[in-house]
């Protein structure tokens, strides 16, 4: 019997382990995600970087973004060596994540780069006859360039979407953090807090709605408490009015025995989907 107790044991921690592991990498898309809003390209390949340790295989939101982002730097830069990493992105993609929504848009992408030269030798006089110029005129370039952005949408595999559903005041942004945890845990309530003022505590199978302002917002959970504590991680948002926002909140294991209560945003479909099983707080 206790091999067996043990046997279920290790599985159970081997679980969280992946999914406490695979929250951490959506959690650093999203992160990526601010920084090419902000246009810190850099910045956001380095957070690219860090989320893809989490994860076992390719993940379409991050080679979309690195996609976005090579694309920006080679209209800036027209170095041989960020078209070789836009080109091992595309091929990435056509390899191993065609069946993703955004293939639609990644071979759109390439169009832009048509002609563009294999050899490193030809590159100096391909950039002097003003090709890289001429590329940009090209209506399926421009397509391609208008979907390229920090703020492009992405999924729940990556670093999730943001809807174009307006609300009635027109100049507020709404967000809904909705709580679906399992058994573990279920009986602690979250408590939440915006901009370091507690606003709710949130239960398993709840959700709270905030009509936000505009702007850039400071979103904090812990288990107990409606103090805000030290040790307690504040994530960065930045919201546009008119647009909701879905946020998964969840626990994950932290040092020792405690666990820190991370937001993971999702798409619209995922979003609403959530949001439909879940009743609000009181």
């Amino acid at each position: 019997m206790k091999p067996l107790i043990l046997l279920v044991g290790l599985v159970f921690f081997s679980c969280n382990t992946l999914f406490s592991q695979e929250i951490l990498g959506k959690l650093k898309l999203q992160d990526a995600e601010m920084s090419m809003k902000a246009s810190k390209w850099e910045e956001a390949l380095e957070h690219i970087k860090e989320a893809e340790k989490f994860f076992t295989k390719p993940q379409s939101a991050a080679v979309w973004m690195k996609i976005q982002i090579f694309d920006k730097q080679l209209d800036l830069q027209q170095t041989w060596k960020t078209w070789q990493l836009l080109k091992a992105q595309f091929s990435v993609f056509e390899t191993q994540l065609k069946d993703d929504e955004r293939w639609t848009q990644v071979q759109k992408l390439q169009e832009k780069y048509k002609g563009y030269p294999a050899a490193e030798s030809e590159w100096a006089s391909f950039m002097n006859k003003g090709a890289a110029t001429a590329s940009t005129t090209n209506t399926t370039g421009n397509t391609a360039s208008e979907n390229r952005s920090g703020s492009t949408t992405t999924n729940n595999s990556g670093s999730g979407s943001t809807s174009t559903t307006s609300n009635s005041s027109g100049a507020k942004a709404t967000v809904y953090f909705m709580r679906s945890t399992g058994f573990g845990g279920s009986a602690n309530p979250f408590t939440l807090f915006v901009n370091n003022q507690f606003v709710s505590m949130l239960s398993n199978k709840r959700y709270v709605q905030q009509d936000l302002p505009a702007g850039e917002h400071f979103f904090a959970s812990q288990v107990d408490g409606k103090t805000l504590k030290e040790r307690t991680v504040s994530h960065s948002y930045v919201l546009e009015a008119g647009k909701t926002y879905y946020l998964k909140v969840y626990f994950i294991p932290d040092k020792g025995l405690r666990v820190q209560v991370v937001f993971l945003k999702v798409n619209d479909a995922e979003g609403q989907k959530m949001l439909a099983e879940l009743k609000e707080q009181k």
